[in-house]
């Protein structure tokens, strides 16, 4: 993946995580009913590391186990289908002519 997509990704997590951790902040979660005016709340803390912990998936992760299970399947039906090996064969005839390239 590519560092744009990564940066592009990154922003939305903070963009996403933001409310959860203002929310923790003013004591949103709390069932007490009264804000602690602390500096950092508890509810705070577990958003922040919740949206950080999303934030290094999203930039270090690679997404390939995304691709849905039906999608694999139906690609190994076709890889393996009768006519695959001459599939294959002309897609690469296609490709070669399209860029040039020769055996």
């Amino acid at each position: 993946m590519e560092w744009p997509l990564r940066f592009l990704l990154a922003s939305f997590v903070l963009f996403a995580g933001y409310p959860f951790a203002l929310a923790g902040h003013y004591d949103l979660f709390s069932t007490k009913g009264a804000r602690s005016y602390r500096w950092c709340t508890i509810q705070e803390s577990i958003a922040v590391v919740l949206t950080i912990i999303a934030l290094g998936v999203a930039i270090c992760a690679d997404f390939g186990f995304a691709i849905p299970l039906s999608h694999r399947a139906a690609a190994a039906r076709v890889l393996k289908g009768q006519n695959a090996a001459d599939s294959r064969r002309r897609w690469k005839e296609l490709g070669d002519q399209a860029f040039g390239q020769s055996d």
